[in-house]
This record gives structure tokens, sequence and C-alpha cells, in this order.
């Protein structure tokens, strides 16, 4: 009876990761609060639930080869959708490595960076940061997450629910439209027409920037 909210399918497709507080670790008991999720993994199937990591992974989605996981953290309340906010809890982008057992922070910019998701290389990694005023899509890498590039320059209104396909076509949300963006061009605009019978009005669209 809580939010349990999708990631990712794993690399094979036969389960769901997803967020949800549910078992936190013992050492959380001083401070219990469900912002602070787990990850989890249930079969596409229906079945037993698994835990994928303790502690809250936001956006959560895996290399090719399902060695690693690509996250962004959450530290403390702030509205998801404030814009242009720096503070002690911005989140920042994090991998963890199963073989090793390991997490590595790879952002450090003093506000929000978000949404990351592995290239076809599985080496570069695309996310979201206000790091250029608002929030544009960036590039960087698991072998110099110092270096970063930003591969939008839009303005006035912050990109959201940014996404990856297999070729490296990204996907996103702009000012209440959908956008695509192919490596080495400029973002391109989805035309979406919606259809109607007549018997009720399509006049008003209600839009979360």
């Amino acid at each position: 009876s809580a939010a349990e909210i999708p990631s990712t399918f794993t690399v094979d497709g036969k389960a769901v990761v997803f967020s949800a507080y549910r078992q936190e670790p013992a050492r959380d008991a001083q401070f219990p609060l469900a912002l602070f999720t787990q990850l989890y993994s249930v079969p596409v199937t229906s079945g037993w639930v698994a835990q994928v990591l303790p502690g809250p992974a936001l956006d959560a989605t895996f290399d090719s080869k399902g060695e690693k996981l690509i996250f962004h953290d959450i530290k403390g309340y702030e509205s998801e959708w404030r814009k242009h906010h720096t503070s002690s809890v911005t989140r920042d982008i994090w991998v963890y490595e199963f073989k090793s057992g390991k997490y590595r922070q790879l952002t450090t910019f003093k506000g929000e960076d978000r949404n990351p998701v592995f290239a076809a290389n599985d080496d570069t990694f695309y996310y979201l940061s206000e790091q250029n005023g608002s929030f544009n899509v960036f590039k960087s890498s698991l072998s110099d997450p110092s270096k970063t590039e930003a591969i939008t320059h839009l303005t006035n209104h912050p990109i959201r629910f940014l996404t990856r396909s297999t070729n490296d076509t990204l996907c996103f949300s702009f000012d209440g439209e959908l956008y695509t963006l192919a490596p080495g061009n400029d973002p391109h605009r989805v035309p979406i027409t919606i259809s109607a019978d007549g018997r009720g009005g399509i006049d008003k669209f209600v839009r979360v920037n």
C-alpha cells in the first residue's frame, strides 16, 4: 500500500525494476521516511519481489550487459519540479557495479543532476542538469566523469524525462512537447495529433514545467 515507481526493465526483459519504501536498512530506523526508497525487481509475469539496492536509486537504468546501474540519488526533501535549486540536498548521478558491490559518485555540480542513461558503448552517459541555466541534456563518461558537455541548449523551460534508444537516439519532453535527438543533430519535435469524434472538446492541456 505504497507508491511503487518503475524505473526500467532488466537487460533480459524478464523483470521490472522499481523504487518503493518497503524494507529500509536497520541503520535508518532513527529517521524513517518514505522519501528514502529502496530499489526492487519483480518478474514481468508476477512473483516474488527481490531487493536490488537498499537505498534510494531513482531513474535507475542498466548498461547493456547488466553489470552496472546508473541512477540519481536523493538526500532530503525538495520538490522534483523546483527549478534553479542549489542546496546540500540537490541530486547527483551515481553508478553501482554489481561485481564489486561498490558505488561511485559521478557528478558534483552544486545544482541538480538527474535522470541518467547509458550510451550504447556503456561508458558514455547522458543526463539532465541545470549547469547552463535550465535543465538540458549533458554528456559525460565513467572513464572521465570530470568532463561534461552540453548536448542541448534550450531555454525558458526545462527538459524532462530523458530516455535512450539502442542506436543512441535520445527522447525527452520540453515545453509540453516530445522531442527526439539523434547523435550529431538538433532536437526534433515529434508531431502528435489528438483525434476526437466531436462529442467532447479537447481545449485544455495541463503542462508540468
